[in-house]
C-alpha cells in the first residue's frame, strides 16, 4: 500500500469512522517502519494526524485503544475529548 494511497483514502473521507481511518494510519506506518532502517513510528504516523478527525473518534475508543498506544501527542487526545464535552453541553 502506498503512502498516497491512505492519504487520498483520509481526505476523499471515504471511510466513514475515523477510527478506521487511524487503523489504517498506523497500519500502513508500522508496515513501513518495519521495511525501513531508523524510522521511528511516532515521526511516520505523525504525518497522517492532521487528516485524522480525532474528535469524531468515541471518547472510549480514544481512551482505551488510541491514548494507550502512546504515538498520538497528548494535547490532539485532550482537545479531542473537550470538544466531545462541549457539544454534549451544547445540545
Amino acid at each position: 500500500m502506498k503512502k498516497n494511497w491512505i492519504f487520498f483514502r483520509i481526505s476523499a473521507h471515504t471511510v466513514n469512522d475515523f477510527a478506521d481511518i487511524f487503523q489504517a494510519a498506523l497500519m500502513w506506518s508500522k508496515k513501513y517502519c518495519d521495511n525501513t532502517n531508523y524510522v521511528k513510528l511516532s515521526e511516520i504516523l505523525h504525518g497522517f494526524l492532521e487528516y485524522i478527525h480525532f474528535h469524531m473518534i468515541p471518547a472510549n475508543i480514544l481512551m482505551k485503544e488510541i491514548h494507550p498506544l502512546g504515538i498520538v501527542p497528548y494535547h490532539i487526545i485532550m482537545n479531542a475529548l473537550a470538544y466531545q464535552v462541549k457539544e454534549v453541553f451544547l445540545c
